[in-house]
Order: C-alpha cells, then sequence, then structure tokens
C-alpha cells in the first residue's frame, strides 16, 4: 500500500510527499485495510490533521473509510473525508466500454466516416462557391445559407427546432 500527503504549507505553497509503501499480503478486508492506514497516520502524527482521503471504488476501501473516520475523527465529521479517484471511476468506465466493443465500434466508424464525408463535401462546396474553405467566413455564409430556408432560424437571434421565433415573436 502507497501514502502520498498532499499538503499546503506556512507560505501557501501547495506540497506533496510520498510518505510510505508497505507490501499489504493481508487480505483485503475493511479491518485491514483502515488498520494499516491508521498506523500510517498515526506514525506522521497525522490521525487529527487530515481533511480527506483519496481511496480507489474497491468495497473495502470505500467501507474503511467509515473506520477510519471513526478512529482518526476528521476536521468538519468527516463530510469530505472521502475523495473518490477520479482515474479509477474513468478507468471502469474505459473498462466497461471495452467490454462489448463489437457492438459499439461499427456504429462510431459509420459515424466518423459520415462526418468525414459531410466535411469533405463542404470544403468542396465552399471552393466551387468561391470562398476559401479554411476561413471562418466563408463556413458562416454557408452555414446562413443552410439555416435561411428553416422555419426555426430567425436571422440574428437564434435557432430553435420547435420553428417558432425564440422568445415567444
Amino acid at each position: 500500500m502507497g501514502i502520498t500527503c498532499h499538503l499546503i504549507d506556512n507560505a501557501w505553497n501547495i506540497q506533496k510527499r510520498f510518505l510510505a509503501y508497505r507490501c499489504f499480503n493481508d487480505p483485503h478486508t475493511t479491518q485491514n485495510i483502515s488498520h494499516l492506514m491508521f498506523i500510517f497516520l498515526e506514525e506522521y502524527c497525522l490521525t487529527s490533521k487530515n481533511f480527506s482521503i483519496s481511496f480507489d471504488n474497491a468495497s473495502a476501501n470505500t467501507c474503511s473509510i467509515d473506520e477510519l473516520i471513526r478512529m482518526c475523527r476528521p476536521s468538519i465529521g468527516g463530510k469530505f473525508f472521502h475523495i473518490r479517484c477520479t482515474c479509477h471511476i474513468f478507468n471502469l468506465c474505459v473498462q466497461d466500454g471495452l467490454k462489448s466493443p463489437s457492438a459499439v465500434v461499427p456504429g462510431l466508424m459509420h459515424s466518423i466516416c459520415i462526418l468525414f464525408l459531410l466535411f469533405t463535401a463542404v470544403l468542396q462546396l465552399l471552393s466551387v462557391l468561391g470562398f476559401d474553405p479554411m476561413s471562418l467566413w466563408g463556413l458562416v455564409v454557408l452555414l446562413s445559407v443552410l439555416f435561411s430556408g428553416n422555419p426555426g432560424f430567425t436571422a440574428g437571434r437564434g435557432f430553435n427546432p420547435a420553428g417558432d421565433a425564440p422568445g415567444g415573436g
């Protein structure tokens, strides 16, 4: 188990320190995790000085937070004590998405091909119409021409998909 500490020093500078790394061969139960964490915090006299702890989202880690709150008595009653690890959450989302790529990838590839073809066609149309396809003005003119026939488009007032003018008039 590795422990890092992030703190604000007396000059209000953010500091980071690597505190400890210990081999954790015991079963990863709530009691074992919270006990080892408490030993680390006690060793560095941080049991009453910590504001929050970031764990990944394993159930034993989440449950050990309650034990640590009971043992450490953090500030603000532990309301912000457990900060979930954003990287771990993102990794779980990616892993879940990769479990069934056969359902997602063909549709995604098809959408990318259509967008590429549409973009190429727009650039060619701008060139044919005499506009510089790389200028923003050419794109603005093209979009205003495309949306001018739509009943929901009102010049200078935005687009309303309901078809009536924005703002009720």
